[in-house]
């Protein structure tokens, strides 16, 4: 096991990264034990190499951000996990470029990929996760237009090869129902090549990655950090790291699929209210689902 507070408490000036691994590390672990351990040591001073699509993650307490893309991999894939992906050359090559743009400076060096999730056992953490003014203008946006609102999420990961998961038709089944009530708006979360994306026609819903604009700054993770915290509601299917962001920032969960009872147990760390709801196959029909938003969301 790591010690990793004995590594870095009389280092001053430290770079972490890269972070190749899953965003689920990251959201879980790393981030919220660097910003509770930042904000309790401010005179110390920190820089961050994680992916693109990871920045806003670290935007409001850290000193400087490293942000790298990696060949063939694209940006709405950005929970893969890139240490099974990477050559030890390639790997080397991102470690040795994030050093060199900090090497005068910054003389510590912490990898993520060296540490298990058992390392931060007994640590503090902070979950107040935020987001770019940019992204929140968006979203608040949204809220502006749809006032007296129940604002619910949707995680709609749709099955792809041989994975068990939902099709599209069943997504849309769901939506259909839901689009009866009117006192509610849903925000679709994830990317349109890997999620279930609501029609234009559709009067209150909407698809967030219709916001993502690298001219506005706005980025997937960022607007949906921003949609989770103004939500009532997160629906989604699991294992899906959109679940554990919704239970660290304490929003409902209405949920189905694999490993239901991890999530409940394991990882809904503040107790949130939650209804999650076993379906391995996921064969599970969407009145099924519509019904228990009725039940136990209204």
């Amino acid at each position: 096991m790591n010690n990793l507070l004995d590594l870095i408490k009389d280092k001053d000036h430290i770079i972490y990264g890269p972070f190749v691994e899953d965003l689920y590390t990251e959201i879980k672990w790393w981030v919220p034990f660097l910003k509770k351990y930042y904000h309790d040591n401010s005179d110390k001073k920190f820089v961050i190499a994680t992916r693109e699509s990871r920045k806003d993650l670290y935007f409001d307490f850290c000193n400087n951000i490293i942000t790298f893309n990696i060949k063939e991999i694209y940006e709405y894939q950005y929970n893969l996990n890139l240490t099974n992906i990477l050559s030890n050359n390639d790997y080397d090559l991102l470690k040795n470029k994030t050093i060199e743009s900090f090497n005068n400076e910054f003389n510590f060096f912490v990898e993520p990929k060296d540490f298990k999730h058992s390392d931060f056992n007994g640590l503090s953490f902070d979950y107040d996760f935020r987001t770019t003014k940019n992204n929140e203008y968006f979203i608040s946006t949204i809220m502006e237009n749809h006032i007296n609102k129940r604002i619910i999420c949707i995680s709609a990961p749709l099955k792809l090869g041989s994975m068990k998961l939902w099709d599209k038709n069943k997504w849309s089944v769901l939506l259909k129902q839901c689009e009866r009530n009117k006192d509610m708006f849903f925000i679709f979360l994830g990317n349109k090549n890997t999620h279930y994306q609501c029609s234009s026609k559709c009067s209150n819903a909407i698809n967030i990655s219709n916001f993502v604009n690298p001219f506005y700054e706005t980025t997937l993770l960022g607007l949906e950090i921003a949609a989770l915290k103004n939500s009532d509601l997160l629906i989604s299917v699991v294992p899906n790291v959109t679940v554990t962001l919704s239970y660290l920032l304490d929003v409902p969960i209405l949920f189905w699929g694999n490993k239901v009872e991890q999530y409940l147990e394991k990882e809904n760390i503040f107790r949130t209210k939650s209804i999650g709801i076993n379906d391995t196959v996921f064969s599970c029909d969407p009145y099924v689902i519509y019904k228990h938003l009725i039940k136990n969301f209204t």
